[in-house]
């Protein structure tokens, strides 16, 4: 009668065990790299966006002062962001910054991801 005895069955699942170990650490660090990934193009996307939308409240009123913070609405209300106007009366420079707010205290900490566009305008008389 031929078969496995079981001692070999036992080798064999110790070998598969360990070999799953760093497998299982791989598909970990590739969804973590996959979760950076999609949030670092959701920052892009977001900061892009407020930046259109402040320029084009700057394009209608330029003496406003376009400074404000605050988080987007959901679905991404884990993003935040903030805007500073210098204020020239001629011409201003803008910065937006936005970011994923990891752990929810509503400030921009250095681990956190974050991205800064920074753009002039100028008024049109």
């Amino acid at each position: 009668m031929k078969g496995f005895t079981l001692i070999e069955l036992l080798a064999s699942a110790v070998i598969v065990a360990i070999a799953l170990i760093p497998i299982s650490r791989a598909v970990l660090g590739l969804m973590e790299s996959e979760a950076i990934s999609e949030r670092m193009t959701k920052v892009a996307m977001l900061a892009r966006a407020k930046m259109e939308e402040v320029k084009r409240i700057a394009a209608a009123d330029f003496g406003l002062d376009l400074s404000s913070s605050g988080s987007f609405p959901p679905p991404n209300g884990s993003y935040r962001y903030t805007v500073r106007d210098d204020g020239d009366p001629v011409m201003k420079t803008i910065s937006v910054t936005v970011w994923f707010d990891e752990d929810g205290d509503g400030r921009l900490d250095d681990e956190e991801i974050s991205l800064e566009l920074i753009t002039r305008f100028t008024r049109r008389d």
